[in-house]
């Protein structure tokens, strides 16, 4: 009679041989020569492109294989993005590389996993966001990206020095496109009739401290200290604040300079919001004239 453990331990080889016959194997020829074996189904599941592959690979003895563009280290960052829905490698070289994958083989779980990671790191490398942001065809969260380098310095920014010349070109253009749309709304400011309070009697004053020579002091001051940043009305308003006792009596407020201020700082408002100045799209052009300020 034969021993029930060794008829199991036979079962269990059995299925154990069978098991380790696939019924083919499926390999990605690198363009560094690499021969690369992946998972056809995880591949076929997640994109289409690589779904067409698997059916038109060249099959023998049982093994097919596929040539592709990428480097097998690119492959492999796909294929651990596709197994673990995660990004672990934060290099602006290999987020650029899921971008391009992602979009090629049209795999909407990398582009997916892409945008979350790059979400995570709007606020710590805003300049990295935006250029791979923009490689990966996400338009609004390049616009909101480039929107938080306004406040910084470029050069300073995690990741520039990685950026290629045509992506730092398109964020310098761009800094400098808001910094002239706030200084156009401050230079093309109207003309008003002027204010005669300060020579009255009540309230009497040297010209400077008139209606025109606070509104002229208050725009050169804006203008000496605009950034990419800057909101252009608000910083009229400030400036007005501040020199508030030079142009408003000690009891008595002058009302027709009250309201020249307030139409000045409506119009920088309505003119700077005018201009919509967006990163995505923005011409070469503009960037050109704005080098020539």
């Amino acid at each position: 009679m034969s021993d029930p453990l060794d008829t199991i331990a036979s079962g269990l080889k059995t299925v154990s041989l069978d098991a380790a016959e696939p019924e083919s194997q499926f390999y990605l020829l690198t363009s560094d020569a690499e021969r690369l074996a992946v998972d056809p189904e995880l591949l076929a599941s997640h994109s289409t492109v690589f779904k067409d592959l698997l059916e038109i690979g060249s099959a023998e003895g049982g093994e097919r294989e596929c040539k592709v563009s990428e480097t097998a280290q690119e492959i492999q960052l796909l294929v651990h993005t596709l197994e673990t829905g995660g990004i672990n490698d934060c290099s602006a070289t290999s987020l650029k590389a899921l971008a391009r994958l992602g979009d090629k083989y049209n795999v909407r779980k990398v582009v997916s996993a892409l945008y979350e990671h790059l979400l995570s790191l709007l606020l710590s490398s805003p300049v990295l966001v935006c250029a791979v942001a923009e490689e990966a065809g996400l338009n609004s969260l390049t616009t909101l990206a480039a929107n938080n380098t306004l406040a910084l310095q470029l050069e300073e920014c995690v990741g520039y020095q990685d950026l290629s010349f045509v992506a730092r070109c398109r964020l310098e253009r761009y800094h400098l496109a808001k910094v002239e749309a706030a200084r156009s709304s401050l230079v093309n400011l109207s003309k008003r009739k002027p204010c005669n309070c300060f020579r009255s009697d009540w309230h009497p004053r040297d010209a400077i401290d008139s209606y025109e020579g606070v509104r002229d002091e208050c725009l050169l001051a804006c203008m000496g200290r605009l950034s990419p940043a800057s909101l252009p009305h608000e910083m009229l308003r400030r400036e007005i604040d501040v020199r508030n006792g030079r142009w408003r009596a000690g009891k008595k407020d002058c009302e027709g300079c009250t309201k020249r201020f307030a139409k000045d700082v409506v119009e920088v408002r309505d003119s700077w919001r005018g201009k919509k100045v967006e990163f995505v799209g923005l011409p070469t052009s503009i960037y050109l004239a704005c080098r020539r300020i």
